[in-house]
Order: C-alpha cells, then sequence, then structure tokens
C-alpha cells in the first residue's frame, strides 16, 4: 500500500499549478483534501481543511480534479478507497 500511495502523492504533486495571482501575492499554505478513487478515477471531492487563501482551496480542488493516477493494484482493484491528501503550495512550486 505504500508504494501505491506514494504513487498517488507524485500523480498530485505533478498535476500541482500554483495560481500566478497566488504566487504574486506569496501565498502559501497546504489544504487537505479528501476524496474518493475507484479504479483510476475520483469522485466524491471535498476539502477537509483549508490552506487559509480561498485562491489556493480552489487550486487544490482543481489538482485532485485533473491528476492522472495509476491504476489499483490487484488487490484493491473494484474497491472504492477513502483518500485524504495534503496539496502544499510554498516558494519555488
Amino acid at each position: 500500500m505504500s508504494s501505491f500511495q506514494g504513487q498517488m502523492r507524485r500523480a498530485v504533486e505533478s498535476a500541482l499549478i500554483y495560481p500566478a495571482s497566488a504566487r504574486a501575492t506569496g501565498q502559501h499554505g497546504r489544504a487537505r483534501v479528501t476524496f474518493d478513487y475507484l479504479d483510476g478515477r475520483v469522485s466524491g471531492i471535498s476539502l477537509s481543511q483549508s490552506s487559509g487563501s480561498s485562491v489556493l482551496d480552489q487550486a487544490a480542488l482543481a489538482t485532485i480534479r485533473s491528476a492522472h493516477y495509476p491504476p489499483p493494484p490487484p488487490e484493491m482493484s473494484h474497491r472504492t478507497l477513502h483518500l485524504s491528501i495534503f496539496v502544499e503550495f510554498k516558494g519555488g512550486t
């Protein structure tokens, strides 16, 4: 499971787009996003912890929606996983 979690994290990190307006004003933070994952698709995406910035929160939700997720390992196939991931926006991102 930890290898799969790492793949999920990398999928999110590679989809992350730091909003130009937030970067220009020095906004940073991390938002926790909760979602359901089933066979490479996500649904039920919601913000479970705010970054403190509505711009970053919306970007975090968009990141989860747009990421390209790996297929599940065979033992997790056809099972809905309830996941929670921090999406972090920091200088240099």
